[in-house]
């Protein structure tokens, strides 16, 4: 994060690695044979876990979230094989790849890191506790 708290260069920085990771992977997501249900595997074990490791504690804004959506989304176009002139909006492809929104799942893992901070303060609170008088 810069002084401002833009988090610009974080996010070109995961969107890069999973790039990265994705375009290794792409001689098996365009794999005829392999089906789709272990393609989404590799997915989301290597290159979803890379753009979305640390990104509980991040504040973002809708323009980075969005950012973060359109390469989620463009990840799984090439896994089904389609192209924009292909017209197939999201919801279809989310449909086709049993995936959800990008953001319900950067949410989903804000919540659980919320939990693990309320626990970690209760659990602060508990152990330095000092019982008055």
């Amino acid at each position: 994060m810069t002084r401002n708290g833009d988090f610009t260069p974080e996010l070109d920085n995961h969107i890069g690695k999973a790039a990265n990771a994705f375009n290794k992977l792409l001689s098996v997501m365009r794999h005829k044979s392999i089906k789709l249900p272990t393609k989404m595997a590799f997915h989301n074990t290597v290159v979803l876990l890379t753009l979305l490791y640390g990104t509980e504690s991040w504040n973002t804004n809708v323009q980075e979230e969005t950012q973060l959506a359109a390469f989620h989304t463009r990840c799984l176009r090439k896994v089904l094989g389609v192209t924009w002139l292909d017209h197939m909006p999201k919801e279809e492809i989310f449909e086709r790849t049993d995936k959800t929104p990008l953001i319900n799942t950067l949410r989903q893992k804000r919540f659980i890191w919320l939990g693990h901070m309320q626990q970690a303060c209760l659990h602060h609170r508990l152990l330095h506790w000092e019982p008055r008088g």
